[in-house]
């Protein structure tokens, strides 16, 4: 709204001046004046929320030039609302369009309390005749003539800026979002009711253009966070172990899940000296950026310790220093430390507070837990940890490790999945390979909690004792992954196609099929790259030429790097 222009020869300054006469012939009137200064306003502030900058930096500085521009003012700032705050200067602007600091501008804080508490735009040609006209910023800086004007957003002030962005809000004191603010030293005769017309259309148009680049700016900060994210979940998945390891004598497999982008979960099978192989399963305490590096550093100096530290109590003692070191009590982590010695067929394990696993016995047809508890890592300093007696294996014995993130999975309900069922699961399911148990544990646990999204990060292992010498039962990681695809598990199909790439085995259909699961994923870049690999593989496969011009047109023709993440 635009309110009065105080004319300094009426004896109340605080009245509106009487509306002009009618122009006279060949002297532009009000609205010709209007036009004349708010089009070339209007014209940079369209220019600037259409897309010739979004930057909000860039925007503001925009915004005031074009203000000092119009008003052939000497200076102009811009004042915007936050509730810690209140109304602050931004940005503040001169005749040469450099920043202004506080040390060489202050405004006149009593007409922009004025504007902010009435919401409507002034013009004040002389400030000494008129009531602001002896506050201290006025007499300091000799300001003479002031105009003014509010920021008024008209529409929600909660607002999404794109879809899979979260909503931010615009923060407002009685709608008003802040203040644009001109003024000069030097007497201006010239500053009238059209001339505040065009400034207050110009602080109109200002709103548009400021929310638009504060939402560019979240948008674009929110999507430098999810690639980040994303390039934290591609490092830590390559920490993961690409593939189970053969050992003779025993089928072995995992998988994990983070609940977000990445996450606290670790497993790991590495291979030791004797041909034995250290199983490793872990559990940092909360999930998120900072458990995933809790994660790394763990697995770092478990590796290195590993190799030369024989007793698995002292290596858990040493990884809870390190804990203990870098995280000052901040984080801890459970972990479940097993030397699998294939020829003697024994397991010796230390456990740091991590869920016991569940042992199947074939000569009984019994699942029980493993014995042996001690404090979780970073938890203590100086914890000691001893390792339990070894665990001798039998042909048809299996082991399920898992985390908490698998048993106390929930449903809509609200219902846990618990650790019985995943008990029952392993003793329904004993005759089968390592890789086919994990995978019913698995797809039990996410048919458990259908569309709800996991609270937390989920991880299981399986070990299954063969027969001495057999070696290790090869999975069909092609028809796993078209199993997981007719229940829509996307994400586990893709994982049993990426490792059959791996594996080298049918690379190209494996392609392939991780194109159709991507598509019906919605992630069409990554799709189209995987078609493209799958056609230089495989030329001949069905309905390829079609996929790869669907693709071409739902990815907007910009290729992704086959296998990268979409």
């Amino acid at each position: 709204m635009t309110g009065p222009i105080f004319d300094f020869e009426d004896p109340n300054p605080l009245s509106p001046a009487p509306r002009p006469a009618p122009a006279e012939e060949g002297v532009p009137g009000r609205l010709e004046v209007c036009r004349r200064c708010a089009w070339p306003a209007l014209s940079r502030v369209t220019e600037l929320m259409s897309g010739g900058f979004l930057d909000f930096d860039r925007t503001l500085r925009a915004i005031i030039d074009t203000a000092v521009a119009i008003t052939h003012a000497q200076r102009g700032c811009l004042l915007l609302y936050t509730e810690a705050e209140g109304f602050k200067v931004v940005v503040a602007r001169g005749l040469d369009e450099k920043d202004l600091s506080a040390a060489d501008f202050r405004p006149s804080y009593s007409v922009i309390t004025r504007v902010r508490e009435r919401g409507d735009s002034v013009c004040i040609p002389n400030l000494y005749q008129s009531p602001f006209g002896q506050t201290d910023s006025v007499m300091q800086w000799r300001i003479l003539a002031v105009m003014c004007a509010p920021l008024i957003l008209k529409t929600e002030a909660v607002i999404a800026p794109a879809e899979g962005t979260p909503s931010i809000e615009i923060p407002t004191f009685g709608g008003i979002m802040g203040v644009l603010y001109v003024d000069s030293t030097s007497p201006t005769t010239d500053w009238s009711d059209a001339l505040l017309d065009a400034f207050q259309a110009l602080s109109d148009a200002a709103v548009s253009a400021i929310v638009n680049a504060r939402l560019f700016e979240h948008y674009r900060r929110h999507q430098d966070m999810r690639q980040s994210l994303e390039a934290a979940r591609a490092v830590q998945e390559r920490l993961l172990p690409a593939a189970a390891p053969p050992i003779v004598g025993f089928d072995v497999a995992g998988w994990s899940r983070a609940c977000e982008s990445a996450g606290g979960d670790y497993y790991d099978f590495i291979p030791l000296p004797g041909e034995r192989f250290a199983v490793v399963v872990g559990d940092v305490a909360g999930h998120g950026i900072g458990a995933a590096l809790l994660m790394a550093t763990v697995r770092a100096a478990l590796h290195t310790l590993i190799q030369y530290v024989p007793d698995p109590g002292e290596v858990l003692a040493r990884l809870n220093a390190v804990v203990r070191r870098d995280c000052a009590g901040r984080y801890f982590m459970t972990l479940f430390l097993g030397i699998l010695d294939p020829a003697a067929r024994t397991f010796t394990y230390v456990n740091a507070g991590h869920d016991p696993p569940s042992l199947y016995r074939a000569r009984t047809g019994a699942c029980t837990s493993l014995a042996g508890h001690g404090m979780a890592l970073g938890f203590v300093g100086g914890s000691r940890y001893v390792a339990a007696p070894p665990l001798a294996f039998e042909p048809g014995d299996a082991l399920l490790f898992t985390t908490d993130g698998m048993w106390e999975a929930r449903n809509p309900e609200g219902e846990e999945l618990g650790r019985e069922s995943l008990d029952r699961l392993l003793v329904e399911s004993h005759a089968d390979g390592a890789g086919d148990i994990l995978e019913i544990v698995r797809h039990a646990a996410l048919f458990h909690i259908g569309d709800v999204t996991p609270e937390d990060d989920m991880t299981a292992v399986v070990i299954k004792a063969l027969p001495p010498g057999a070696p290790p039962a090869e999975r069909d990681h092609l028809t796993a992954g078209l199993a997981a695809l007719r229940i829509d598990d996307y994400d586990g199909a893709i994982h049993e196609f990426e490792r059959a790439v791996l594996l080298g085995k049918n690379p190209g259909l494996a392609r392939y099929y991780i194109g159709m699961a991507c598509s019906d994923k919605g992630q069409w870049t990554r799709a189209r790259g995987e078609f493209l690999a799958a056609q230089k593989l495989a030329p001949d496969l069905p309905n390829l030429a079609a996929y790869l011009k669907l693709t071409a047109e739902r990815a907007g023709g910009v290729l992704h790097p086959p296998g990268g993440p979409a």
